[in-house]
């Protein structure tokens, strides 16, 4: 052991850190599709990014990250 982590709490530790990034990833290349299926043309960066299958996961990631910030800042006070 690197750390002296127990195998089972670096799996679970893992699995849910890892959690948000596939969601993210996959949320935002399955909007990149629909976006290119939907259009004849490539659609310009502006029409991607003002896309809701584009800006809701990034939205959603950034209010999971405040209000994990925000958590830290009330459960863990030193």
């Amino acid at each position: 052991m690197l750390f002296n982590i127990k195998l089972k709490n670096f799996f679970f530790g893992s699995l849910l850190g890892f959690a948000p990034q596939v969601y993210i990833f996959s949320a935002l290349g399955s909007g990149l599709e629909k976006q290119i299926e939907k259009n004849i043309e490539t659609p310009s960066f502006l029409q991607m990014i003002t896309s809701f299958e584009i800006y809701a996961p990034i939205l959603g990631f950034f209010i999971l990250l405040l209000l994990a910030f925000f958590l830290r800042k009330v459960f863990f006070k030193n």
